[in-house]
C-alpha cells in the first residue's frame, strides 16, 4: 500500500467510527441502569418470597448488558467505511 495517499489507512478498520448519537447513550444508560436495578430487587426483595423469580430476573438481567452494547455501537459501525481494495505494487 502506497503511503502517498492520505486517504488511505494502514490497516482495514484503524480508523473507528463516530460517537453513539445522544439517543443511543441515553438509552444505553437506561438499559444498564435497568440491569443494576434488577440484580438490586431481584436479590435484596424478591427472593424473600421466591428465589425462582429472583434467579429470573437475573437472568433477564445478565442478558441486558450485551444489547445495551450493541445498541452503543450502532451508530458508529454505521460511520465506518469499507477498506480499500487491495492494490498491487
Amino acid at each position: 500500500m502506497s503511503h502517498d495517499d492520505p486517504g488511505q489507512r494502514d490497516a482495514p478498520g484503524a480508523e473507528p467510527g463516530g460517537p453513539p448519537p445522544r439517543r443511543d447513550k441515553r438509552l444505553y444508560y437506561a438499559l444498564m441502569g435497568t440491569c443494576v436495578v434488577l440484580i438490586i430487587i431481584a436479590w435484596q426483595v424478591v427472593r424473600h418470597f421466591s428465589v425462582l423469580a429472583a434467579i429470573i430476573m437475573s437472568v433477564v438481567a445478565l442478558i441486558i448488558p450485551p444489547v445495551a452494547v450493541i445498541i452503543a455501537n450502532r451508530a458508529s459501525a454505521v460511520d465506518r467505511h469499507d477498506p480499500p481494495p487491495f492494490q498491487h505494487h
